[in-house]
């Protein structure tokens, strides 16, 4: 329970994070008015995950690093650091780097797989200001991975998770970088 708490805290307060910077940045009344418009209802679908994902009728469920999870972590690592070359050493640019990973993950994996590598896909669209180098896709894949095997029930089936899990992962990637600088 512990893990799934802390992961909805990591998703709550990075989707949060991006609404809170947008509010505040904003200029004009009828944006901020469209802005608090989204924040009530995500805040309203916050509160129900969150007794989702505190239930205690699952206690008894541990974590197991099983086949399944080393496929994604594998998935995840591989697709940052492909779409991150595609992206920067070969000058595709993040859309088509990103594509082209989303299009052989639906083609070669089964769905839920597919999905993962897809979503961690993302974080190897970062520019080189998040990720200056392949050194730093590499720990970002590694990081992704960890996200996504750790927090694998967390908002599952709910749009938006494939995005706030790179941002997130790439948020944390870049904390790592500053630190081992």
């Amino acid at each position: 329970m512990l893990r799934r708490v802390i992961g909805f805290i990591a998703f709550a307060v990075t989707s949060l994070s991006f609404l809170g910077f947008i509010l505040m940045l904003n200029q004009q009344i009828a944006y901020t008015v469209i802005v608090i418009l989204i924040i009530i209802p995500t805040l309203f679908g916050l509160f129900r995950h969150w007794f989702e994902c505190t239930d205690c009728k699952d206690l008894s469920k541990r974590f197991v690093f099983d086949k399944a999870k080393f496929y994604i972590f594998i998935a995840a690592f591989a697709s940052v650091i492909i779409t991150w070359f595609m992206n920067h050493t070969m000058g595709l640019g993040a859309f088509i780097a990103n594509g082209t990973v989303g299009l052989i993950a639906a083609t070669l994996f089964p769905p839920a797989l597919a999905g993962t590598t897809y979503a961690a896909s993302f974080v190897g669209m970062s520019g080189t200001g998040v990720l200056p180098t392949i050194g730093s896709a590499v720990l970002g894949g590694i990081v992704v991975g960890i996200v996504l095997v750790f927090t694998a029930e967390i908002y599952a089936g709910i749009g938006g998770k494939g995005g706030t899990t790179a941002a997130l992962s790439a948020q944390i990637t870049r904390i790592l970088l500053s630190i081992l600088k």
